[in-house]
């Protein structure tokens, strides 16, 4: 109402619900000033805050699912998200749910693409089953499904959903049998049911070496943009994580990613050599 444009960070709800729980308003984001300490300190609170918020939606959703049916697995496509700290996706999502699942990034991607999305997602619920979609745009072929099905077990997949052919909008309508994917989907399928109990019970490893994916400076970017809108690249921060990822595959030396929440509590120490 004051600016006459969109935010994301003026949702009233989310204002009393804070202002009920710290007991002082929340910093409206056109009173910001980036270059003072305690506006950061607040900040910092704020959005701190919002995390929980998603987080405890997807708890309710959960509950709700169970309690009508225990077998019943509540699960999203956190997975996705991983880097929508605007949005309140984190690692967050995923420790409220008892299924890790997700899609994207998508074989439209370069390189290592859709692994970079899934071991970003699991980076602090590493024992949990992880169920990924690596194909998902619109012309894949047979090689493609291979590659990205076996790479998703590589980097400690439990499952892998398949994409559904026969007028699938991400297919154009074909019919399977005229699919360009349908030989490296069948093999998939037949591969995966050989040896998909195997690799459900084996543990997901650790690499010697880490780097760090930090929300503290994505919070920090956040603070420092115009009008406080970066929500999901935390300053370029997410695609130096990108760029590091692939050359630490292409070195053959992969990085385990790390949070703010790892160094903390002593889990960067106990199990890595280095950390970028």
């Amino acid at each position: 109402p004051v600016t006459g444009g969109g935010t994301q960070n003026n949702v009233p709800a989310e204002r009393e619900g804070y202002r009920r729980s710290f007991g002082h308003n929340a910093l409206f984001f056109r009173d910001v000033d980036t270059n003072n300490p305690d506006h950061l300190r607040l900040w910092q609170e704020w959005t701190g805050w919002r995390q929980t918020l998603l987080e405890g939606a997807w708890r309710l959703c959960g509950s709700a699912v169970q309690s009508v049916d225990p077998w019943l697995l509540p699960v999203n496509q956190h997975m996705y998200g991983w880097y929508a700290y605007g949005d309140g996706y984190y690692w967050n999502i995923g420790r409220a749910l008892p299924v890790l699942n997700g899609h994207g990034g998508y074989d439209d991607g370069w390189g290592y693409w859709p692994t970079w999305y899934m071991e970003m997602a699991y980076a602090r619920d590493r024992d949990k089953p992880a169920w990924y979609m690596p194909t998902f745009s619109g012309d894949a072929r047979s090689t493609m499904v291979r590659l990205e099905h076996a790479l998703t077990f590589m980097v400690g997949g439990r499952g892998v959903m398949i994409p559904f052919f026969a007028n699938s909008p991400f297919q154009w309508g074909r019919q399977p049998g005229q699919d360009n994917a349908t030989a490296g989907v069948v093999e998939a399928n037949k591969l995966l049911q050989k040896i998909g109990p195997v690799l459900d019970g084996m543990p997901r490893s650790r690499y010697p070496a880490a780097m760090l994916y930090s929300l503290s400076q994505c919070m920090y970017a956040q603070f420092k943009s115009p009008d406080q809108t970066d929500g999901y690249n935390g300053g370029d921060h997410k695609w130096s994580t990108w760029v590091l990822y692939q050359a630490g595959k292409f070195a053959q030396m992969p990085l385990d990613p790390v949070m703010d929440e790892d160094v903390i509590d002593g889990t960067l120490a106990a199990h890595y050599q280095a950390v970028v």
